[in-house]
């Protein structure tokens, strides 16, 4: 399958037009109150969440004092929408939010789901809705003969990917998360508009899966075990038509240190990531026809 590369749009006030989640996690920060260590407050000026450092009062905002207060994360509205897979958007029952990106966005990824089902309307204020699709994420993957369809636990798909949104400048994207008990969970929200290059991934493609936990022995040889993040680690290669060279090199020059949606095959959870890249190096070995390594560090 063709390369394909989505750049996520900056999800700003302007552009989360509706939302069910309320940015209520803390009490707001109110210049001049004293506060405890430990205090917790939120800003919705930065959509942050502040814990305070050193009791005591202050006219100062916690995001200019950093003395004072200690940056906590996003907002539980907001964590879907930053660049930190690890921090999730959580809702009871659903989660439905409405962004209006101003510009054609065809591609939409959600990465760290916990829900049942995923719906996408793509609404256009002239023409009305032009795109509804509702996906069951329940996963069979491990489901082989029918012992494991009876009695195997039941698994969410963790990441769905979607390539195939109309291309409407004026449209709004409405995603909706739903689960039949507990909260839903968003841990990263991408839209964007779907660049693509190459005749496809080769076979081959090497993936690892990187651990940040914490091991260490004890002077008996105990093991101390402190679960971490993981991330994913990608490499692979791909033949790419010449005339495409300087685009690609102009268009990942672009690309530097900017996190982006990697997607090899929307068969596999495990193709698709969401990073930067580490390295592209292309060599022309044929007169139409260039070499290319690509490798993609996974934003745990």
């Amino acid at each position: 399958m063709t390369l394909k590369i989505v750049e996520p749009l900056a999800v700003v006030d302007s552009k989360l037009t509706a939302s069910n989640v309320l940015e209520t996690d803390y009490p707001a920060w109110v210049s001049g109150s004293p506060y405890a260590v430990g205090a917790r407050v939120i800003r919705t000026q930065t959509h942050s969440v502040y814990e305070r450092a050193a009791a005591g009062a202050g006219t100062t905002a916690p995001e200019l004092d950093t003395t004072s207060w200690l940056r906590v994360g996003p907002t539980n509205r907001w964590a879907m929408f930053d660049s930190i897979n690890s921090t999730a958007t959580t809702h009871a029952g659903s989660i439905v939010v409405e962004i209006t990106p101003g510009r054609v966005c065809d591609a939409i990824g959600l990465l760290n789901l916990d829900a049942d089902t995923a719906r996408i309307e793509v609404i256009d204020p002239l023409e009305g809705t032009v795109y509804d699709r509702t996906v069951q994420l329940i996963d069979n993957s491990e489901v082989l003969d029918w012992r494991s369809w009876f009695f195997a636990p039941i698994r969410r798909r963790k990441t769905l990917v979607l390539t195939d949104l109309p291309a409407y400048a004026t449209a709004k994207i409405r995603l909706t998360l739903s689960v039949a008990s507990g909260n839903a969970q968003c841990g990263t929200l991408i839209v964007g508009r779907v660049v693509k290059f190459g005749y496809g991934v080769e076979a081959g493609a090497r993936h690892t899966l990187l651990d940040f936990s914490r091991r260490e022995r004890d002077r008996w040889g105990n093991y101390d075990l402190k679960k971490g993040n993981n991330a994913r680690e990608v490499t692979w290669a791909m033949k790419l038509p010449n005339n495409q060279l300087d685009a690609m090199d102009a268009f990942f020059t672009r690309l530097l240190s900017v996190p982006c949606l990697w997607i090899a095959s929307e068969q596999y959870d495990v193709t698709v990531v969401y990073g930067i890249f580490e390295d592209f190096s292309t060599v022309i070995q044929y007169a139409e026809i260039s070499d290319c390594n690509l490798t993609i560090k996974g934003l745990i």
